[in-house]
């Protein structure tokens, strides 16, 4: 079965014309961009080549084999976000991630996060479809991993930022263990100490 639907033209995809795929003819060793919209997503090989479809209309055994390829770099937005979807489909992310989120939270604390505001920054426009969107995520990557280098800041997302994102949803799924009496009695010493 074919993976997608013809996107609409683009000025990132220079019109040509959106190419249909087998899912299962991308070769496992394929880098890849992915991101959720709802339950539709568009998964591209490059900026030029993006794909969507419904999570439904996926061969969900290929999209696995893809997304848990150790050897492959995934690109996305929100990793903590997609790593969530992802399991309810039973599927896990390997190798190598670049959330183009958390970069620039890293890069650029200050600034907002959201994928429009990123891709109006460094690229100078905002997405306005999922071929775009895909296209962007590619055009983004290495603006972004160079601006982390440069920052040094790339050690803090490979040994910090990275692995504390299953750490969050950990705590998230688990909840987390709290002394109340131990709250009470530091929120009583807070009052005396402000009340002084």
């Amino acid at each position: 079965s074919l993976f997608g639907e013809p996107l609409p033209e683009s000025p990132v995809q220079k019109e040509q014309e959106a190419t249909f795929v087998a899912l299962e003819s991308l070769p496992q060793s394929t880098d890849i961009a992915f991101f959720f919209i709802g339950s539709d997503f568009v998964l591209s090989t490059s900026a030029d080549d993006a794909y969507s479809a419904k999570i439904g209309d996926v061969d969900l055994l290929a999209l696995k084999a893809l997304m848990e390829n150790p050897d492959t770099t995934k690109i996305v937005f929100d990793i903590k976000c997609t790593k969530y979807l992802l399991k309810e489909l039973d599927i896990q992310i390997s190798g190598s991630v670049f959330d183009v989120q958390m970069a620039h939270y890293l890069v650029d604390p200050e600034a907002r996060h959201s994928l429009e505001f990123i891709c109006s920054a460094y690229l100078g426009y905002e997405p306005q479809n999922l071929a775009m969107t895909g296209a962007a995520l590619w055009q983004v990557y290495p603006l972004l991993s160079a601006a982390l280098r440069d920052a040094g800041l790339q050690e803090i997302y490979d040994k910090i930022e990275l692995p504390l994102v299953d750490v969050l949803m950990d705590m998230e799924q688990e909840g987390v263990r709290i002394d109340v009496e131990a709250l009470r009695n530091y929120s009583r010493q807070l009052s005396v100490e402000r009340d002084g």
